[in-house]
């Protein structure tokens, strides 16, 4: 097992994730993903990736906005 859970050719597309981690688990695919260390990361971080984390208080995306606009306008030649 261990063998074909470090063998992405025998992983899961993460283009499938999106379905996959919505089987019950006991699908095949799902059991996969639960425990192949590659897919399980690949599954995390797309869970996390959908996941809405709104800024801090103190963000200012407009002033933050500005700035890399201004550094960005300073650093590339014209």
């Amino acid at each position: 097992m261990v063998d074909r859970c470090l063998n992405p050719t025998d992983c899961l597309d993460p283009e499938d994730l999106a379905e996959i981690v919505t089987l019950p688990a006991d699908d095949p695919r799902r059991r996969h993903v639960d425990t192949c260390p590659r897919c399980r990361t690949l599954a995390r971080r797309y869970r996390d990736f959908l996941e809405l984390v709104p800024l801090p208080p103190e963000a200012d995306a407009e002033a933050a906005g500005r700035m890399l606009r201004q550094r960005l306008t300073t650093a590339l030649p014209d």
